[in-house]
């Protein structure tokens, strides 16, 4: 994706506001590096993931130690 596409996304305020929500650097140092992704595979990766993630989230009681 293009400079250009990201600004008008306003893609760098989405990663800031995601940053907060890190508890750690190395989190923090993830979310700076996130870029968007044109990976047909990668991309249903990551939704199944957070698909997993939000059932978690939702039917347990929060995040395995």
């Amino acid at each position: 994706m293009d400079a250009h596409s990201l600004k008008v996304l306003e893609f760098n305020k989405l990663k800031e506001k995601l940053s907060f929500f890190c508890h750690s650097e190395l989190g923090k140092e993830k979310v700076s590096g996130l870029s968007p992704s044109a990976d047909l595979k990668e991309i249903e990766e990551n939704l199944n993931k957070t698909s997993q993630f939000k059932e978690i989230l939702l039917y347990e009681e929060g995040i395995p130690s």
